[in-house]
This record gives C-alpha cells, sequence and structure tokens, in this order.
C-alpha cells in the first residue's frame, strides 16, 4: 500500500519522505531489537539468582 504511494510522486519530495520512512522503520527494528536481548538478559539473570 505504501510504495506504490511512494511510486506515484515523481518529485523530489517523494524520496526523503521515502528516506525517512525507512530510516524510521529501521530504528524502530533496531529497538525492539535492543528491547528484546534486554529483556533476555534480564531474565537470564533473574533466574540464575533464584
Amino acid at each position: 500500500m505504501i510504495v506504490p504511494f511512494f511510486e506515484q510522486q515523481n518529485h523530489n519530495g517523494s524520496k526523503f519522505l521515502e528516506d525517512k520512512f525507512l530510516m524510521t522503520f529501521t530504528t524502530v527494528k533496531v529497538l525492539e531489537f535492543l528491547i528484546l536481548l534486554y529483556i533476555n538478559f534480564a531474565a537470564s539473570l533473574f533466574f540464575s539468582a533464584i
């Protein structure tokens, strides 16, 4: 749904929007990954402490 919308706009603004979207998406994915790592780390510490 999102990709055709970007392809329709041929002016310079579309590339900027696309880059911004990709950057945001990547940032969210990285944050998700870090949070999962942190949770796993905390859980392993917690269980080893018991």
